[in-house]
């Protein structure tokens, strides 16, 4: 598939961001399937930032594609410190997208595209690379209890293996992006397996970061796109995705105009944010349930029609 080179536009763009102060920003990115493009659009904007000193990168907090995006931006990240490995990691943010569109289509149903993103992060990731997002990448997932479903955070990680299988689990919906309800997820602090799957919407931890520091919430449960195209790329959406993305954070640095889906958050909002998360999960049952219960309906209208 044909990417646009964006560095050029990115570069011209962000010369104009001149803060008085180098700031830390810590980030919020949501899930969003897809439509996740948009925040590669905003980390390849805020890399560049990164790279001419002009920011400094706090902690990412990361569900589902956000979490995703958020290990990919994390490698470049890495590789600003530790050159030697370009040579045999050379990933920017354009093949970035490259490794997520290669993904989604390899499966067209889209049933194993998680099992896909797993094999790509094994070869991008460096050595030693869960060592550099401990407790800078804070990962959500949901694992099942007997109480429902309960969402927990990890924030440590024992290996690039166990650091893959967190971002996984957190990406997996059931029968849409995995082949089955849940994935298994061993978790290294209570030494059990459980069944895990999407993150759906992280929080911000107050008390990892400091009152200092700038919040930028990437919020894309607020943005409208077609659950289909959610679902399954199209070459077009891409470009189109990752530009609106490029665009929103330049015009909230340079002009200071938030929009729903990208603005910077205060920590005491947090509070607001828990009726969203309710009603993100709640939806994301039924959707599941519905997905589930489709070839069992199909099944009963087809006996009883051939009854007649």
């Amino acid at each position: 598939m044909p990417i646009i080179d964006f560095t050029n536009i990115i570069h011209k763009l962000q010369i104009k961001y001149q803060p008085e102060n180098i700031e830390t920003f810590n980030i919020i990115s949501t899930g969003g399937g897809v439509a996740g493009i948009y925040t590669s659009g905003v980390f390849g904007y805020l890399y560049e930032l990164i790279k001419n000193n002009k920011i400094k990168l706090g902690k990412i907090f990361g569900a589902s594609s956000g979490a995703l995006n958020a290990s990919f931006f994390l490698v470049t990240i890495f590789l600003l410190d530790h050159p030697e490995y370009l040579h045999d990691y050379p990933i920017n943010n354009n093949q970035a997208i490259d490794y997520i569109y290669r993904a989604s289509n390899k499966h067209k149903d889209n049933i194993r595209v998680a099992i896909e993103y797993a094999k790509i992060l094994s070869e991008i990731f460096p050595p030693n690379f869960y060592k550099f997002c401990n407790n800078k990448l804070y990962v959500f997932i949901h694992i099942m209890t007997w109480y429902g479903p309960k969402q927990i955070v990890v924030n440590k990680f024992y290996s690039n293996e166990h650091l893959i299988n967190t971002i996984v689990a957190s990406c997996s919906i059931p029968y849409i992006t995995i082949p089955s309800l849940y994935t298994k997820y061993y978790c290294y602090e209570t030494n059990k397996t459980f069944y895990a799957f999407d993150g759906v919407n992280p929080k911000l931890l107050t008390d990892v970061i400091n009152k200092d520091d700038k919040n930028l919430c990437i919020n894309l449960m607020n943005y409208y796109y077609p659950v289909y195209y959610r679902l399954f790329p199209v070459d077009d959406n891409f470009e189109h995705l990752y530009l609106r993305g490029l665009c929103d954070i330049n015009k909230l640095l340079i002009h200071n105009i938030p929009s729903k889906v990208i603005y910077f958050k205060k920590s005491k909002d947090e509070s607001k944010n828990k009726s969203i998360y309710k009603s993100s999960i709640y939806k994301l049952i039924f959707i599941n349930i519905v997905i589930y219960s489709i070839p069992s309906i199909k099944k009963l209208i087809f006996n009883y029609s051939s009854t007649k």
